[in-house]
C-alpha cells in the first residue's frame, strides 16, 4: 500500500452497517499492525467477539473510515452510540469506543497510517463533530504512544470543549533474562517469592497446568468464573462476572480465536488435583496483557502471586518485552517492579446549549450524575 503523505487529500466515510464493517477486516488488520495504535484490543477478532457477546442488544456502530486518493484505508476509528442520562432524566447521545463494556478493552486509539497520523486524527475528530451526537467519551488513552496529544490537538481543531482526567496504568519493562528481572525486585520481595514458591512446589507438590488448549479451556474457564466469584464474595463484593455477565460470554467467544492466533495464555496452579490459582492473559507481539487472575480463598497462601510470577517467567523466556498489568496501580504491582504509565480519559463536548450543564457541572460519564443507560439485558 502506498503511504499517505501529509498533503495528500483524504476522504472520510462514516459506516453504521455491520455487514459493511465486516468487509473492512483485511485492510483493518493491516492498518492496525503498522499503526502506533496496535494492540489486541483493536483487532477485528476482539471487536467481533465483543459484538457476539452483545448479541440481541441494539449496538449501533459508528465507524470512521479515512481513505487516500487511491481509495486505500489509511485511518479507522471504532465507536458505538449510547445514551447517557443526566440525573437519570436528560438524555445525551454519546459516542463511546467499541468493546468498552464487558470485554476489558483499554487503550482506545485511532488506527492511522504513520505517514499522515495528525491529519488522520483531524479527519476523524471532524467527522465525530459533525455526527448527530452530543459528546464523545474516550477512556484509557495512552500517553506513551502519542495518542493523548494527537486526540487533544484534533479535538481542539474540531471545536470540542475538552474535559480531561488523568490516570495511571502499570507495566513491567522486562529485561533480557529472568536473572536480570530478579535483580529489579527488592531483596525482601525476592526472598518472599522464593520462599513461597519453594513451599508450594516442593512441600505441597504444586504443579502448573496449561489450560489454553481447546478441549481444556471451556471447563477450566467455568472453574475460573466460580473461583473469581467466591473470591469476591469472601469480602462481600461482586466479581466482574456477576456485575457483567456478558463479559464471560466475551471470553467464551474470544478465547478459541485467540488460541488459534497464538495469543491466549491460561495457566492453572494445582495442589493435588485442585486448582488453587488461575491466570488468564494474552500475548500480542512482544507484550503480555495480564487481564484476569484469581485464587482459591481456601487454598494455600501466596498461590496467586506465585502463579503470576510463573506467567511472567514464561513470557519473558519466550521473548516478551512488556508485562502489562493494565489499569491502576497497587502495592502488589509495585512489588513486581511495575512502573506507572500515564493515561488520560477525555469527555469531548459539542458547544451547544443542551451541553451547558455538562460544561458547567463537568459530571463524569462513569459517575453518579451521568448514567450509562445500558441496553435491556446487558
Amino acid at each position: 500500500m502506498a503511504s499517505s503523505g501529509t498533503t495528500e487529500p483524504l476522504s472520510v466515510e462514516i459506516i453504521q452497517d455491520w455487514a459493511q464493517i465486516e468487509t473492512l477486516v483485511p485492510q483493518w488488520r493491516k492498518l492496525l499492525e503498522r499503526s502506533s495504535a496496535n494492540s489486541i484490543f483493536l483487532t477485528p477478532e476482539w471487536v467481533m467477539a465483543w459484538r457476539g457477546a452483545m448479541q440481541g442488544l441494539n449496538i449501533q456502530p459508528v465507524v470512521v473510515l479515512v481513505a487516500n486518493a487511491c481509495s486505500e484505508m489509511v485511518g479507522l476509528a471504532l465507536y458505538h452510540l449510547s445514551t447517557q442520562r443526566l440525573f437519570s432524566l436528560l438524555p445525551y447521545r454519546v459516542l463511546r469506543p467499541m468493546s468498552d463494556y464487558a470485554s476489558g478493552a483499554v487503550y482506545h486509539d485511532v488506527m492511522a497510517d504513520p505517514a499522515a497520523a495528525p491529519q488522520i486524527y483531524d479527519k476523524v475528530l471532524d467527522a465525530l463533530a459533525g455526527f448527530d451526537c452530543d459528546a464523545v467519551w474516550l477512556p484509557h488513552v495512552a500517553h506513551w504512544t502519542g495518542a493523548r496529544d494527537r486526540f487533544e490537538a484534533a479535538a481542539q481543531k474540531a471545536g470540542f470543549d475538552i474535559i480531561e482526567r488523568s490516570g495511571e496504568f502499570s507495566c513491567i519493562e522486562l529485561p533480557a533474562t529472568y536473572s536480570d528481572y530478579e535483580q529489579m525486585l527488592s531483596a525482601s520481595t525476592r526472598k518472599d517469592l522464593r520462599r513461597t514458591s519453594t513451599r508450594l512446589f516442593e512441600r505441597e507438590s504444586a504443579s502448573i497446568k496449561d489450560c489454553a488448549n481447546c478441549p481444556t479451556f471451556p471447563a477450566a474457564f467455568e472453574s475460573y468464573v466460580e473461583m473469581n466469584t467466591r473470591r469476591w464474595k469472601a469480602i462481600a463484593q461482586a466479581g466482574v462476572f456477576e456485575r457483567k455477565p456478558r463479559e464471560a460470554d466475551f471470553y467464551r467467544l474470544f478465547a478459541p480465536v485467540a488460541l488459534q492466533r497464538g495469543w491466549l495464555r491460561f495457566l492453572q496452579l494445582e495442589t493435588g488435583d485442585k486448582a488453587v490459582a488461575m491466570e488468564i492473559g494474552y500475548r500480542y507481539g512482544d507484550r503480555y496483557y495480564a487481564v484476569q487472575g484469581s485464587y482459591d480463598v481456601d487454598g494455600p497462601p501466596g498461590a496467586g502471586k506465585v502463579l503470576l510470577l510463573e506467567m511472567l517467567k514464561q513470557e519473558l523466556n519466550s521473548g516478551a518485552r512488556e508485562f502489562d498489568l493494565l489499569s491502576g496501580t497497587a502495592a502488589y504491582k509495585d512489588r513486581y517492579a511495575a512502573g506507572g504509565r500515564p493515561i488520560s480519559e477525555f469527555f469531548l463536548l459539542k458547544r451547544s446549549t443542551k451541553n451547558l450543564p455538562l460544561r458547567v457541572g463537568r459530571p463524569w460519564p462513569r459517575g453518579r450524575y451521568l448514567d450509562f443507560t445500558k441496553p435491556p439485558g446487558i
